[in-house]
């Protein structure tokens, strides 16, 4: 997965592949949530193939980073937290996480215009 976070330090905007997906399911949406600091996270469609993932509840948090990005589809959206952006893959019972591309981080870094905008309230 790809991360894009603010460091609480230097509100400096870092991104960095952060978790790869070993195959189990349960250890993998665990490490989503770990790293999210949430119990649950919410997924929005960046493209038909890119989601991003992101803590359902980051916007009733305090002093979390907001995210103006631009969506595949030309939509604008502020989206507060850590954003993960990962790729999916149909099966029959859904959509399957897997592992972003190279290709994948090169569009988002070029085409998603993230740009921070501030913090959540105190």
């Amino acid at each position: 997965m790809y991360a894009v976070r603010c460091d609480d330090n230097t509100w400096m905007q870092t991104q960095r592949i952060s978790i790869f997906n070993s195959g189990n399911t349960a250890e993998f949406r665990a490490e989503i949530c770990r790293q999210l600091r949430a119990n649950r996270y919410a997924v929005i469609h960046y493209s038909d193939e890119l989601v991003i993932l992101v803590d359902e509840l980051a916007a009733y948090k305090e002093h979390q980073p907001i995210w103006s990005i631009c969506l595949q589809n030309g939509t604008q959206m502020d989206i507060p937290g850590t954003l993960f952006f990962s790729r999916t893959s149909p099966t029959d019972r859904g959509v399957q996480l897997i592992n972003i591309r190279a290709s994948d981080i090169f569009n988002i870094r070029c085409f998603a215009n993230i740009c921070f905008k501030g913090w959540t309230q105190d």
